[in-house]
């Protein structure tokens, strides 16, 4: 009752390489009164096709979250475009703050997220991931505190979780095939929240001003995984409604009870490591499926406690109560918290870079 489909009437709010002219990321489903550009300090987020970096990033993840080229009877897409987006009736606010989804300034990313609240988005959708900055964890916990729901990629091919995928305030992405397995290039962990289908995945692309406007590539990596979560989470917003969602939430937060609602209906096929891989794979049509309960949904909102202590637990995949004792012993000294103001982002980028020795240094 109340309810809409497609993502219809649902902001999601696109932080990455911009928005460009191609039939599979239609205009109509842009907010390009809303939209706009970090890196040029301008209120135009197209994205301009001439630098170095991931070109046309945001375009074909954004073609997986909202694409609406429509379904004929048959299950085919209707042209002019030949990608349906998951949540083909949601509007994408696109903010330009990336050239590389790997290499990129983490304050400009947090501006993103704060502009985003501003502009009422009900979802934030990151398909991007670097180093830790606490400005950007705070930006995320004031984001989740108004009731957006932030979703990230776990990371590509670097083993552990990248940031902000590991911070407690958003929903962390793994990617997975059509086999029901792990994407063998997804990050894993114990911070993963979920997976979702990230290995040849069919988007628009579009990587030059002169490329055609019908070009589709099929791409993997947990940028698409996160594209299809955040489609997902437009979809349950649009489906059960503001007003039921907000009585369902009561005191917690919207992001908590979505993620509840995720990880109880995702799949788990045999095998599946949930401490690596997240409570399952995505499961669109369960999620929807499942009425809405506030059970068990805490009335509490991320924080930090020790950010670095925090920051090292979830690099190394250790709770922090067993991490504390480990670190006072390796560094000689019971004030840890003084010891990790100091020398905690050496330490991170040690765990970062070289987990196998930092989990050594531990256990020795």
């Amino acid at each position: 009752d109340n309810g809409k489909a497609m993502g219809e009437g649902v902001r999601i709010c696109h932080i990455d390489t911009g928005w460009s002219q191609h039939d599979d990321l239609d205009r109509e489903r842009l907010d390009l009164s809303s939209d706009y550009d970090l890196l040029e300090g301008d209120e135009n987020a197209q994205d301009p096709l001439d630098y170095d970096g991931h070109l046309g990033h945001g375009t074909s993840t954004g073609s997986v979250i909202a694409s609406s080229g429509g379904i004929d009877e048959s299950g085919n897409t209707l042209p002019p475009g030949k990608i349906t987006g998951v949540a083909p009736r949601a509007t994408l606010v696109p903010i330009r703050s990336i050239k590389s989804v790997i290499r990129f300034l983490d304050s400009d990313v947090a501006r993103a997220v704060r502009r985003s609240v501003a502009a009422q988005c009900d979802v934030i959708s990151m398909s991007l991931g670097g180093r830790a900055f606490f400005g950007l964890e705070r930006a995320l916990m004031d984001a989740v505190r108004n009731d957006v729901i932030p979703i990230a990629a776990a990371g590509n091919c670097v083993g552990f979780v990248v940031a902000p995928a590991m911070y407690d305030a958003t929903i962390a992405v793994a990617a997975t095939n059509i086999d029901d397995e792990p994407w063998r290039g997804s990050s894993r962990g114990r911070t993963v929240d979920i997976s979702a289908p990230g290995e040849s995945v069919h988007v628009a692309w579009k990587t030059s001003p002169d490329d055609p406007l019908s070009g589709t590539r099929q791409r993997d990596g947990t940028s698409y995984a996160t594209a299809m979560t955040a489609g997902a989470a437009a979809l349950w917003i649009a489906h059960h409604g503001e007003q039921s969602i907000r009585e369902a939430q009561g005191g917690g937060t919207r992001k908590d009870l979505f993620l509840r609602h995720l990880q109880q209906t995702s799949r788990q096929p045999d095998g599946w490591e949930v401490d690596r891989f997240g409570s399952g794979i995505l499961d669109v049509g369960a999620l929807l499926a499942q009425p809405l309960d506030s059970t068990g949904v805490a009335a509490r909102s991320p924080r930090m406690r020790t950010p670095q202590l925090e920051l090292l637990s979830r690099l190394t995949g250790r709770d922090s109560n067993e991490l504390r004792p480990l670190l006072e012993e390796l560094l000689g000294d019971t004030d840890l918290e003084a010891t990790l103001r100091r020398f905690g982002p050496e330490l991170a980028y040690v765990a970062a870079s070289e987990p196998e020795a930092m989990n050594r240094a531990l256990d020795n």
